[in-house]
This record gives structure tokens, C-alpha cells and sequence, in this order.
């Protein structure tokens, strides 16, 4: 059987976060990852960037705004299989624009007066 070792990139570095993972699945708010012995961990806001089965590893990313689009897609799904309208599908898409908004502010203060 062939078992993962998870890292996740996060703010310009990397930590390793599990061994032995064999089970991933994504969420609404991120990754729940298993181990063979079934023990599970929840990753909040990480998102899956590469799977490499020759290497054995898992890597994530943590992307707040990934997840909250995830969420929103979910939502819009239930929404068409349904047939029924959804008041959440708004307060997810608000979720998801203060959460750019803020990214570009941050940005902006760090970078902004800056040329190359």
C-alpha cells in the first residue's frame, strides 16, 4: 500500500504536517485526512496542490479563499439538484469578496509602494 506524507505551504514555508495518510477528502472549510491506523486530522482552509505517488507525498497549500469557493460551489450545486434557491449562496459570495479585499489590502501595505 502506498502511504502519503502530508506538508502544507503556508506563508512562504513548509511544515509537515502527518505521515501514513492513505485518505483525503475536501470539505467545505478545507481537507480531512486519515492515516492507516484511521486516525483523522481536519485541515482548515488547505487546499491540494500536488499528489505525488512516486515521492509519497501530499502537498497542500493553506488558501482561505480557496475553501470559502469550494463552499460556494457546493452551495450552488445543491442549489441546481434541488431546484431551490439558496439565501447562504450570497453570504458565502460576501465571505469570499471581504476575504479578497482583505488580501489585497495586506498586500497593497506590504507591497504596494514598492517598484521593482
Amino acid at each position: 500500500m502506498c502511504e502519503l506524507k502530508v506538508s502544507i505551504q503556508k506563508g512562504g514555508h513548509v511544515d509537515d504536517v502527518a505521515e501514513n495518510i492513505i485518505y483525503a477528502k475536501v470539505t467545505n472549510s478545507g481537507l480531512i485526512i486519515k492515516d492507516i491506523l484511521g486516525n483523522s486530522k481536519k485541515l482548515e482552509n488547505a487546499v491540494i496542490t500536488e499528489i505525488n505517488i512516486n515521492k509519497e507525498s501530499l502537498t497542500l497549500s493553506y488558501q482561505p479563499i480557496l475553501t470559502k469557493v469550494q463552499h460556494f460551489q457546493n452551495i450552488t450545486d445543491s442549489i441546481i439538484s434541488d431546484g431551490q434557491y439558496s439565501p447562504e449562496l450570497e453570504s458565502v459570495w460576501d465571505e469570499i469578496k471581504a476575504e479578497a479585499d482583505s488580501t489585497i489590502r495586506d498586500l497593497w501595505k506590504k507591497f504596494g509602494g514598492k517598484k521593482n
